[in-house]
């Protein structure tokens, strides 16, 4: 009679199939645990109103830029 072979439980973590697997369980607990992202939240708004959140991001790329040629790096 043959005899009884073990489980080989090294191939749960050592095969890519299966890291695949852990991978997913861990994601899977990460939100069952009350984790979320924050999404932005995203409204309609008016066409001034974009003008003025468009011209504020505006300012800090135009500021940020004049601190890089300040200090020597291409903008």
């Amino acid at each position: 009679m043959a005899e009884k072979q073990g489980i080989d439980w090294t191939t749960l973590w050592k095969k890519d199939d299966w890291m695949s697997v852990w991978i997913g369980f861990i994601i899977l607990i990460f939100f069952l645990a009350g984790s979320t992202f924050k999404l932005p939240s995203w409204r309609w708004m008016s066409d001034g109103a974009f003008g003025e959140k468009i011209g504020g991001y505006q300012k800090r790329v135009e500021a940020i830029a004049k601190d890089a040629t300040a200090k020597g790096d291409a903008a």
